[in-house]
């Protein structure tokens, strides 16, 4: 016996404007609308599923920016899940505009790669798993650019060896 199948929905932030990529839902997901860098989806379970025999597991609700506790990515789901899940992502505006990692809570930090946020069991009214879907996101992750000064300080550095290696070598010369 086949086991039954499952599709993917995630959320793709690598811009300004945050897009939707689906597979296998078989036409399950709809009213994908975005304002801003916030964005929802309904997602319906498949045929036969019932929401008492249902379950969503969330994995997490919150990214950081990596090395920081600054929320980055945040998720909102329906709950209890029914059999029209809303589905909503929010990407930070601005750094800090969602706010930090609560203290006790577990938020990972984005990578730059597919993440998983949730998954749903869909069952029948029997408890026969129908499908499990993964709900994720993959978002860009702001590269460290090193701050003038810093710059500046690392090539004085690199200066000052440099001298210093020349006064050695006439030294040795003379």
């Amino acid at each position: 016996m086949a086991l039954p199948a499952g599709g993917t929905l995630t959320f793709v932030d690598l811009t300004d404007t945050i897009t939707l990529s689906e597979t296998n839902l078989l036409g399950r997901a709809s009213g994908f609308s975005c304002t801003g860098e916030s964005c929802s989806v309904f997602l319906a379970g498949p045929a036969g599923a019932t929401a008492a025999n249902s379950t969503l597991v969330t994995l997490a609700e919150l990214f950081t920016e990596p090395g920081t506790n600054v929320i980055s990515d945040k998720f909102i789901f329906t709950d209890p899940p029914s059999l029209d899940i809303v589905i909503s992502f929010l990407s930070d505006t601005e750094p800090g505009s969602l706010g930090t990692c609560p203290a006790g809570a577990t938020c990972p930090a984005e990578t730059g790669l597919v993440q998983t946020a949730a998954t749903i069991t869909w069952r029948d009214a029997a408890g026969v798993l129908l499908a499990t879907d993964t709900i994720g996101f993959r978002s860009d992750i702001a590269e460290t650019v090193p701050e003038p000064a810093s710059a500046l300080l690392l090539l004085t550095g690199v200066g000052v060896v440099a001298m210093a290696r020349r006064c050695v070598h006439r030294r040795t010369k003379a």
